[in-house]
């Protein structure tokens, strides 16, 4: 139970900084400032929940089928995420290169 909370903290961390990170970029290279960090928090729970449905939580030791889970959870996540700014017509409230 102690490692699947470490993997939870872990990749919430991770993510968190990879969002705040990419939220970084946009303002420095593309000038977007109207835009909050707060609108795009709904984006973790889908990744952490498909990381979840891919087994990314269990405990074993690291190997190539581990990357390989890992780029599917990132792509199906990244396919939900875009499938919901479309299906919400969220896209003119929400910046394309954050997503």
């Amino acid at each position: 139970m102690s490692y699947f909370i470490f993997k939870l903290v872990s990749y919430t961390v991770f993510l968190l900084f990879n969002l705040f990170l990419s939220f970084k970029l946009c303002v420095a290279l593309f000038g977007i400032t109207e835009q909050s960090l707060d609108k795009y928090l709904w984006m973790l729970p889908v990744y952490l929940l498909l990381y979840f449905f891919n087994r990314l939580f269990t405990f074993r030791t690291v190997n190539s089928q581990e990357f390989v889970m890992t780029v599917r959870a990132n792509l199906l996540s990244l396919l939900v995420v875009v499938l919901v700014l479309f299906s919400e017509k969220a896209g003119e409230h929400c910046s394309r290169s954050v997503v």
